[in-house]
């Protein structure tokens, strides 16, 4: 599998690598998948900080983790409209491949001025919150359909990087200390 985006901390370690699928997955995984070779040009390296995965030194620019990378402020920027010179093309490339997946399903919502979202990730996200839309509708004294529709704008707007936001939430909630894998047995 192709790397298509890293997602990386504020001091610029990579914690998150998107497959060109838009699987997102941890450092501890993608340095799993690295050791049994899923993983295309790229290889292990432990040093006195931790273990971590680089690009092979054959790999062209433009698939170099470091060519790949984002902060996750820098994709939260994003998602609230506020593009960045450098890595708005990125993520732009990103938007891309998550709209060709996308396509492939024909359930589709498109919000005003908001990308493409699918119709069954809609409904889980608002049935997953249905008693607090409703509890809010009522305090506020408000039509539940209305906050609804407001919610409909922002998980389309959002959506594309949740599992990349997921992820991240929890390995900087419990910080993993990476190891080598064991050796497979030949």
């Amino acid at each position: 599998m192709r790397i298509a985006l890293v997602v990386t901390d504020t001091k610029r370690k990579s914690l998150v690598f998107v497959s060109d699928e838009l699987t997102a997955y941890s450092l501890e995984e993608a340095i799993e998948l690295t050791h049994e070779g899923k993983i295309n040009g790229a290889h292990i390296v432990q040093s006195n900080k931790g273990v971590y995965i680089r690009t092979n030194p054959h790999v062209a620019k433009k698939d170099e983790f470091d060519s790949l990378s984002v902060t996750m402020g820098n994709i939260l920027l994003y998602a609230q409209g506020i593009h960045i010179t450098k890595i708005s093309p990125l993520l732009n490339d990103f938007i891309a491949m998550y709209r060709t997946q996308l396509e492939k399903n024909k359930q589709l919502i498109k919000p005003v001025d908001q990308p493409e979202v699918l119709l069954i990730s809609v409904k889980a996200k608002l049935q997953q919150h249905r008693s607090i839309i409703f509890d809010a509708a009522e305090t506020f004294d408000t039509d539940p359909y209305l906050i609804g529709a407001i919610l409909i704008d922002e998980i389309a707007r959002l959506i594309p990087f949740e599992s990349i936001v997921d992820k991240f939430g929890k390995i900087r909630q419990d910080p993993l200390q990476c190891s080598l894998p064991p050796r497979k047995k030949e």
